[in-house]
């Protein structure tokens, strides 16, 4: 929410974003002009799944700390 938002702003990111009030993958290619991000942590998991694919390079890391899952046939 924007209270961890905001933390994460303090403690000097880049950008942050809020993904309950921001289509985040749209965001970060905004950020990325387009190319997606290197990493993506995801310690809890859950239904960003999905969109955490389409936000990151296919080059590049994806760790999740909760479950398993694939990819969407479209970024395979």
């Amino acid at each position: 929410g924007p209270e961890k938002k905001a933390v994460c702003e303090r403690r000097g990111v880049e950008a942050a974003i809020d993904y309950l009030s921001e289509d985040f993958v749209d965001r970060i290619k905004e950020l990325t002009d387009g190319r997606g991000v290197d990493v993506i942590y995801d310690p809890v998991g859950g239904d960003t799944y999905d969109e955490e694919a389409s936000a990151l390079r296919l080059t590049e890391i994806w760790a999740s700390a909760c479950g398993l899952r694939t990819l969407p046939k479209e970024s395979q």
